[in-house]
């Protein structure tokens, strides 16, 4: 079964906004397991080691490694998508953009009342809005994904 391009392109401009918050919220949290590694550490420095392993405090450090680990993967892996959404989006018009992200805004029942509100601000007909938008979305998903057959 082929791809639908088209469906995961506008997937991706729906999922923007709350990547780019994802992205501030890792360097936040990140920040906070860095400070909270940190005072482990001196914490663990004060103290002798007993024979026959580890403890609760030790366990906690490991554990904050790993979350540490796995947050900047995953903020890798965000940045990653924010900008290929950002390069496909810069290559469109300002008018195409536009027109794009408000449609990748709405669901599919709004998109009419949508289409009549553009028409009615940019000064063009409802059939000129999904043109564009249709033109503005193949673009996109040329510059995201390398196809040229939708």
């Amino acid at each position: 079964m082929p791809i639908d391009y088209k469906r995961v392109a506008m997937d991706d401009l729906r999922a923007y906004p709350a990547l780019k918050a994802a992205m501030e919220n890792i360097r936040d949290k990140l920040a906070a397991l860095n400070a909270r590694t940190e005072g482990l550490s001196a914490q663990a420095a004060d103290r002798v080691q007993v024979q026959g392993g580890g403890n609760q405090q030790e366990q906690r450090m490991l554990d904050m490694i790993v979350e540490r680990e796995r947050l900047k993967l995953n903020y890798q892996a965000d940045k990653k998508c924010v900008g290929i959404i950002e390069r496909g989006l810069s290559a469109l018009s300002e008018e195409e953009r536009r027109i794009l992200t408000e449609f990748a805004r709405v669901n599919r029942g709004g998109e009419k009342y949508l289409a009549d509100r553009l028409s009615g601000e940019m000064g063009m007909d409802r059939s000129t809005v999904y043109r564009i938008r249709n033109d503005a979305l193949r673009h996109y998903t040329l510059c995201c994904y390398g196809l040229t057959e939708l």
